[in-house]
C-alpha cells in the first residue's frame, strides 16, 4: 500500500504523484481512477473533474515534465550552437523524469499494448518534440521543420531506449547515444541550423 504524503501539494500534483507511485507498486494496468482517488485522499468526483481518465493523468504528467524542462533553460543559451542547446534541453528532460523513472517505464510498457492509447501518446509526444526544437531555436514549420520533427522523433526514441537500461550515475550511455544521433542528424536537411543564424531572427516560440 502506498503511503500518503503529508506534504501539501496541489490536487493536480497530488493526483499525478499518486498515479506514479501506484504505477510502480501495482503496475499501471491494475491502477484505476478509484485507486488514485483513494490513495491520494482526493474525492473520486473531484479527481474526475481534474483528470477524466488515466490518459489525462499521463498527459498532465508530461505537461509537468515539459514545464520543468523548459524552466531549466538558461536565458543566455542562444549563445551556444543549436545542436548543443538541443542536447542540453533533451538531457534536461531526462533529468526532470529522474525521480519517477521506474513509474514512467511501467506506464510506457502498459500503454504500448493499447494501439489507441499509444497513438494518443504519440500525438502528445509530438507536442513535446516541437517544444524541444523551438526552445533550441529551430523552426518546426514547413518541410524543413517536418523533417526535423521526424528526425528528432527517431533520435529521441533511441535515446529513451538507451535511457531505460542506463544504470550509470550520470546517464553517460544516454548522453552518448543522444550526441551520436544529433551529430548524424546535423548532416541532413540543416537539422541543427538555428533560425537566428539562418535568418537573423528567431522563428521559434518563446
Amino acid at each position: 500500500m502506498v503511503k500518503k504524503s503529508t506534504k501539501r501539494r496541489s490536487p493536480h500534483i497530488q493526483a499525478q504523484d499518486t498515479a506514479l507511485e501506484l504505477a510502480t507498486s501495482m503496475g499501471w494496468r491494475n491502477v484505476s481512477m478509484a485507486d488514485i482517488a483513494a490513495t491520494s485522499g482526493i474525492g473520486l468526483g473531484e479527481l474526475l473533474h481534474l483528470y477524466p481518465s488515466k490518459s489525462a493523468v499521463i498527459s498532465g504528467i508530461v505537461d509537468r515534465i515539459d514545464e520543468t524542462m523548459l524552466n531549466g533553460i538558461p536565458a543566455d543559451s542562444f549563445k551556444e550552437p543549436a545542436r548543443d542547446r538541443l542536447f542540453d534541453i533533451i538531457m534536461a528532460r531526462f533529468d526532470a523524469t529522474a525521480s519517477y523513472r521506474d513509474a514512467l517505464i511501467a506506464i510506457a510498457k502498459a500503454e504500448a499494448s493499447d494501439p489507441v492509447r499509444s497513438l494518443c501518446h504519440l500525438i502528445r509526444l509530438r507536442r513535446s518534440l516541437v517544444l524541444m526544437l523551438e526552445a533550441s531555436g529551430l523552426s518546426t514549420t514547413g518541410l524543413r521543420g517536418h523533417l526535423r520533427l521526424k528526425g528528432l522523433a527517431l533520435i529521441y526514441a533511441n535515446a529513451v531506449r538507451v535511457w531505460v537500461g542506463d544504470d550509470s550515475a550520470d546517464l553517460a550511455k544516454t548522453m552518448a547515444a543522444l550526441d551520436r544521433g544529433l551529430v548524424n542528424a546535423e548532416k541532413f536537411a540543416n537539422f541543427g541550423k538555428s533560425n537566428r543564424n539562418a535568418e537573423g531572427m528567431s522563428e521559434s516560440a518563446a
